[in-house]
């Protein structure tokens, strides 16, 4: 899997890109990370950097507005990244990302893309709309032992656990479930715009896992939309942040 370990160097509050070049097609597209430290964070911050601040954002508490502004700092200089290289249609991509019923963001016209954070690491992503039907990014820390006692049963299935006990020699337990976590909140974000309601963990199923390649492939489980139907198959790459953070990616 590949691994990106200049995650770790970064400075902080800094926004900088890695190009995730997709194994289906090698289309690249903008990824754009921040580190943060959200104890040092100051709601000044947003007037300085030019970034509108909503209501419920500003009476939040300080950790939750410092991953909000490093998110939209990262999906700003990620539309920057788009439009330079041409792959936007005119005036397509302008505009503040705003925030949706379910606190997804609302993208410019002509853009699809996903945010997503940890406690100390941001990044957006964002693609033409008119090249692809949506995108989910997804961050995690690597979980520990007691986070992963969590999720058999929540967001794995005995079969899918079962199968995960197979690639046990290669990669510890709980890395193995944060890979799968990862992939399926990423499909989550990838799909919302089609389906349109919430959806549980369940609604795919993992069939193969490939390590060295960074892939996961799922099976739709149930039909959530018609993009997104029973039986269809469905992949998430992902790639290794540092040493503390995986991510997932799901386009379609």
């Amino acid at each position: 899997m590949r691994r990106h370990d200049i995650v770790d160097h970064a400075p902080a509050g800094q926004p900088f890109g890695l190009d995730w070049r997709r194994a289906a097609d090698g289309v690249v597209l903008p990824l754009v990370l921040a580190r943060f430290d959200s104890a040092t964070f100051a709601a000044g911050r947003f007037a300085e950097a030019g970034l509108a601040c909503p209501a419920q954002i500003a009476g939040s508490v300080r950790k939750r507005q410092a991953e909000y502004f490093h998110g939209r700092l990262c999906a700003r200089q990620a539309l920057g990244a788009l439009a330079a290289a041409g792959d936007l249609s005119a005036g397509h991509g302008v505009g503040e990302v705003g925030v949706g019923a379910q606190r997804e963001p609302l993208w410019p016209a002509g853009v699809v893309g996903s945010i997503s954070h940890s406690k100390t690491l941001a990044a957006a992503v964002v693609a033409d709309a008119a090249r692809c039907g949506g995108i989910g990014l997804d961050i995690e820390e690597w979980a520990d032992r007691a986070a992963a006692e969590a999720m058999p049963g929540l967001v794995v299935s005995a079969r899918e656990l079962a199968y995960l006990r197979g690639f046990e020699r290669e990669m510890a337990r709980e890395r193995l479930l944060t890979l799968v976590f990862s992939a399926k909140e990423s499909f989550y974000k990838g799909a919302f715009g089609a389906v349109g309601r919430l959806f549980d963990f369940n609604a795919i199923e993992l069939a193969r896992l490939d390590l060295d390649a960074g892939s996961l492939r799922f099976a739709l489980a149930e039909t959530l939309s018609p993009q997104f139907q029973l039986g269809q198959s469905v992949t998430v790459e992902c790639r290794v942040l540092g040493a503390a953070h995986v991510a997932s990616l799901f386009v379609w």
